[in-house]
Formats: structure tokens, C-alpha cells, sequence
């Protein structure tokens, strides 16, 4: 305690020879101006987007093209992955593995491209929410 007291005493002591420093009449005004610019650069902000103009032009003409397909070339033929690729020739070759041919019915690629296309759709909306969360903060 006794040690607290001559430290106090100290202190008042040395405030006293010194003396208070008093800021400037425009003290106020110039720290608040410089919260004023710090906030403008933080407003401005350049984005970049995710995916390029190309990118999407490409993704959105794959997916065309793989309904066109799937629309327009609904034959009664089977047709099979191996034979598309003209992969069917190892199948005659007489290998210790056997592979597979790979034959999806007209459910499963509706049902996988519809998927595709909800996942798109979704992807375009959080993109769009995304960018208004940006605009307005």
C-alpha cells in the first residue's frame, strides 16, 4: 500500500512539471476524414468472376449437345459405350480380364442429366445470391 502511494504521488508529481498535451482545434475532423477515405477504398472492390464467358458458353454447349443427343438419337438399336469408342475389338482379344460393356438404360441418362441440369441451375442461383450479398455489403 505504502509502495502504491509513492507511486501516485510520483506520477501526479510528473504530470504536474510536464503538463497535459492538447490536441489540435481540427483534431476530430482530420481522424474522422481519414475514416472517411479507409472506408471508401474498402468499398471499392474489383471482382473477378468464378468462370469465364468461354467457360460457361463451353459448359452450357456440352450440356446441349449431350440433350441433343440423348433426344435425337433414341434409336431401338443398342448401342454401347465400348462400341462407340470403337473399343469392342478388345473384347475379342482373350485376356485374363474381362472387360465389361458398359450399356445405360434410357432412365438412368435421363435421370443423371436431369440431375446435372438441377445442379447447374443451383449452382447459377448461389452464384446470383452471392453476387448481391457482395453489392450491398
Amino acid at each position: 500500500m505504502e509502495e502504491n502511494k509513492e507511486l501516485d504521488n510520483f506520477i501526479r508529481k510528473s504530470i504536474k512539471e510536464v503538463g497535459l498535451e492538447e490536441p489540435s482545434v481540427d483534431f476530430t475532423d482530420s481522424v474522422l476524414s481519414k475514416i472517411d477515405v479507409a472506408k471508401q477504398k474498402d468499398s471499392i472492390q474489383v471482382t473477378k468472376p468464378l468462370f469465364s464467358k468461354t467457360t460457361w458458353f463451353l459448359t452450357i454447349a456440352a450440356v446441349a449437345a449431350l440433350f441433343g443427343y440423348v433426344i435425337f438419337n433414341s434409336s431401338n438399336t443398342e448401342s454401347t459405350w465400348l462400341a462407340a469408342a470403337q473399343l469392342n475389338k478388345l473384347t475379342s482379344y482373350n485376356l485374363s480380364l474381362n472387360i465389361p460393356e458398359l450399356g445405360f438404360s434410357t432412365t438412368f441418362i435421363y435421370g443423371s442429366m436431369t440431375i446435372a441440369l438441377f445442379v447447374w441451375i443451383q449452382v447459377l442461383l448461389l452464384k446470383q445470391r452471392q453476387n448481391k450479398r457482395l453489392v450491398t455489403s
